[in-house]
């Protein structure tokens, strides 16, 4: 991880990325993906699905 403003480089050793999945009580398979520390800068990214 680069820090922008001083361009300290800092090794990471945590995990950057959570998912939870389950199924609703009506049966409907609901999933969310937490994802952070990605370096192509794409910044936040929000999709919502529903079959």
């Amino acid at each position: 991880m680069t820090i922008a403003e001083t361009g300290e480089v800092l090794s990471t050793s945590t995990p950057d990325q959570l998912v939870l999945a389950g199924r609703l009580p009506d049966g409907a398979v609901v999933s969310v993906h937490v994802e952070g520390g990605k370096r192509n800068g794409s910044g936040v990214q929000i999709d919502i699905t529903k079959a």
